[in-house]
């Protein structure tokens, strides 16, 4: 991802980062010699949170949703870049700026990433874990137990057998996401589609 110019590469650089723990498996044997296997993650500190999951629900996070502005006449607040170049085309909205590129919009436009940059073939949905600042200023996102919804029908040619357990609920999950989900700046800024499905 490259932004358009050096003001909002600065921005993006401090947005928080996704990472996903890496959890380990541990085969145990009681005392039978009956393996069980247990998957082991390291501890979240700070405050644990929930930001969507697979049915489609999306954490709320604000009943406004005036995250764009249009840039008026003389507002020396902000200057004269608009992302005209690949992301907002339409004449219409050739002047809108973003103004809101807060984390709480992070996880929800990870999703509507996930679904795109796999060219409509995945959604990695079911975010949850904390946010976490990091010691150069910048913060991430620590996530557990994602759930990954396929859709069949873009998969049939390449690996018909692509599902990804109980949870992945295909078409249905990534349905259900674009349902409740609304672009925010950070969708807009990433350059992503609106669906409607």
């Amino acid at each position: 991802f490259s932004p358009p110019n050096s003001k909002w590469r600065g921005k993006v650089k401090m947005l928080p980062r996704i990472n996903f723990l890496e959890p380990i498996i541990v085969e145990i044997f009681d005392a039978n010699g009956k393996p069980s296997r247990l998957m082991i993650e390291p501890f979240l500190e700070g405050k644990y949170e929930k930001f969507n999951d697979n049915m489609g629900y999306v954490k709320a996070v604000s009943t406004q949703l005036s995250v764009i502005a249009e840039e008026e006449d003389g507002d020396s607040s902000f200057d004269n870049d608009s992302f005209g170049d690949g992301g907002i085309t339409s004449s219409s909205h050739s002047n809108l700026l973003c103004k809101d590129l807060d984390d709480k919009y992070i996880p929800q436009a990870f999703s509507h990433y996930s679904y795109e940059k796999s060219n409509e073939r995945f959604m990695v949905v079911d975010l949850q874990g904390v946010l976490t600042p990091n010691s150069d200023g910048t913060k991430s996102y620590s996530l557990t137990d994602p759930v990954i919804h396929t859709h069949r029908q873009q998969n049939e040619k390449r690996n018909p057998v692509w599902k990804f357990g109980r949870t992945d609920r295909g078409m249905k999950g990534i349905k259900a996401f674009f349902d409740s989900h609304v672009c925010t700046d950070v969708c807009r800024l990433l350059r992503l589609q609106e669906h409607s499905m």
